[in-house]
């Protein structure tokens, strides 16, 4: 619920999306877009550019630059985000050629791993590792693990530049 970050702040939160995800998002959830019933609305739908073309969110530490990309997420499509040195892919169960070309180099990429078997809608533990040894990333993280997947036994068998997500991971490096 983002509704305490607009109240701190006094004013709606830009929340960057394509088309697709502002219609189903406007649609399902009117009331965080506009004021409803007393409600004041809490955000402000941001376009983001075609895929693969360069952009940045302003802010007070400066501009941070951002390209998108598209992903799979069984039979929809999801964005991707690689933010300067970083990449995010959550609801992954596809990536194209332009998808691993996008996280290509990058510090770090947070990807979805499920589980250990296929999933319709979200990648699994082997194919989420072949895309990171095909983009060369220097590090990742495995997130949207389901419980089927022990941290110490998919730790055992991950590559060393492959961390498996917990609760309060962090990283820090600059942007």
């Amino acid at each position: 619920d983002l509704r305490v970050f607009a109240m701190r702040s006094r004013r709606r939160i830009p929340a960057f999306m394509d088309a697709a995800t502002r219609e189903a998002l406007q649609g399902r959830f009117r009331y965080i877009f506009e004021s409803v019933e007393g409600y004041p609305a809490i955000l402000d739908a941001q376009p983001i550019p075609p895929h693969g073309a360069a952009w940045s969110v302003e802010g007070p530490g400066g501009a941070i630059p951002v390209v998108t990309f598209d992903q799979a997420h069984g039979p929809i499509r999801s964005v991707g985000y690689r933010i300067g040195p970083a990449a995010y892919s959550s609801d992954v169960s596809d990536l194209d050629a332009a998808a691993i070309e996008a996280v290509q180099g990058c510090d770090l990429w947070i990807v979805d791993a499920l589980r250990w078997t296929p999933h319709p809608t979200h990648a699994h533990v082997e194919k989420t590792l072949d895309w990171i040894a095909r983009s060369g990333v220097k590090q990742a993280v495995l997130t949207n693990l389901h419980l089927d997947l022990d941290y110490n036994a998919l730790k055992a068998v991950v590559p060393a530049n492959v961390d498996v997500a917990y609760d309060g991971w962090s990283a820090r490096f600059p942007l």
